[in-house]
């Protein structure tokens, strides 16, 4: 079968993507950290360290954590009705429902095509339309009976966080200390945009840099409760092995163990494949692939980004790219993430062995909780081939 490792590099060859990151962990050691083609058509190559729009990985990887943040210290509990902290929303909507798609709304509205001429999109006032909107969206189905994915109760989620921690979204965000952030344009009192120290990929609008992708996250300033979050393949990982060392026991992480496998259990609505903020394989058509268990959980983004997790197996596979660049049109994704998935399966879901080995006296081992970096050039009509990791150093004697 081939390897995840060369259907990732193709994508790039082929058209897939410009260029992104993929990277991969089982038991909290690397398998890989690699990255392949630009950041966008004509632009300078891509690394590991760029960011990227990681587009719906916001719902699980920053307002499901902030959730669970806030349900540790009391702020709020699952069955909180939303309209506690966001006036207007249906009294039957409640946190939980929310996290499992079950509120009832319908999948998506373009609430930044309603702004007054007045408003000034990406501003406080924007923000405040969007959430009035969203709060008094229609229900199509009664809260609890039917699962469907939905960014209109996120965005609700997201105004009930900054009511919860007395601050914007963005600044509740960062204060948890992960490797993912926002770039927050509303203005005092939100964080100014943050600039990182390594470069930003472009999306969709002329390769835009620095811009959500997301048309709703945008007008909304660029930090909501759905989309927003910016971010690399690493960094994804390694908030991903905190939420699954915390899933295992570990109470020095992010989140506590109960409240990791609370956010991880099945949702109780028929025929639904989610969990609290999280998605798990369905069994027809997923992005998985066939092979990933029904306990694995993950998300996907439209921008071309996909996190999954086998959490009894400890195994993460995160891939990140800008699909959208130069146009959303380009839809060959769908075809490369279940063959992507399905060759990680195979390769990486078996127990890693670590026999030991000696090594020669004044060889430098690489640190064990570390994979080399690959970098992977895509030659014109060339097909690629797995990159060799450089040979080890040999200290003076």
């Amino acid at each position: 079968m081939t390897s995840p490792i060369d259907i990732f590099a193709a994508g790039a060859r082929d058209g897939v993507y410009p260029g992104g990151q993929l990277a991969a962990s089982r038991e909290m050691k690397r398998i890989v950290t690699a990255a392949v083609g630009r950041i966008g058509p004509g632009l300078e190559p891509t690394s590991d360290k760029v960011n990227y729009d990681l587009a719906s990985l916001t719902k699980p990887l920053a307002t499901t954590v902030l959730v669970g943040k806030a349900l540790e210290t009391g702020l709020c509990d699952l069955t909180d009705p939303i309209c506690k902290f966001v006036p207007g929303v249906d009294p039957e909507i409640r946190i939980e429902h929310v996290l499992e798609h079950s509120a009832g709304f319908p999948a998506h509205q373009r609430f930044d095509r309603t702004l007054p001429d007045t408003v000034t999109p990406g501003s406080w006032d924007a923000w405040r339309h969007i959430v009035f909107r969203a709060a008094h969206t229609p229900r199509t189905a009664r809260p609890g009976l039917k699962s469907e994915y939905s960014d209109i109760g996120f965005i609700l989620l997201g105004a009930a966080l900054e009511v919860m921690f007395c601050r914007p979204l963005s600044i509740a965000y960062a204060q948890l200390g992960t490797h993912l952030f926002y770039r927050d344009r509303r203005g005092t009192p939100a964080l100014p945009p943050f600039l990182p120290p390594w470069p930003i990929a472009p999306t969709e609008d002329d390769c835009a840099i620095g811009f959500v992708h997301d048309e709703n996250c945008r007008a909304m300033g660029g930090a909501a409760g759905h989309a927003g979050l910016w971010g690399n393949a690493e960094g994804t990982l390694l908030l991903a092995e905190q939420l699954v060392a915390a899933y295992h026991g570990d109470r020095r992480c992010l989140l506590q163990p109960e409240t990791v496998r609370r956010l991880w259990q099945p949702s109780l609505v028929k025929g639904s494949t989610r969990t609290l903020g999280f998605d798990r394989p369905s069994k027809v058509g997923s992005s998985t692939g066939g092979r990933w268990p029904s306990s694995s959980v993950g998300h996907l983004g439209f921008t071309g980004t996909s996190l999954w997790i086998e959490p009894d197996r400890a195994l993460i596979v995160v891939l990140v790219t800008n699909r959208v660049c130069p146009t959303r049109a380009n839809n060959m994704i769908r075809r490369l993430r279940p063959a992507l998935h399905d060759a990680a399966w195979t390769s990486w879901a078996r127990p890693m062995v670590r026999p030991r080995k000696r090594r020669a006296a004044g060889v430098r081992a690489l640190p064990p909780d570390r994979a080399p970096t690959m970098r992977i050039e895509i030659d014109s009509g060339e097909r690629p081939t797995d990159p060799q990791v450089p040979a080890k150093k040999r200290r003076r004697q």
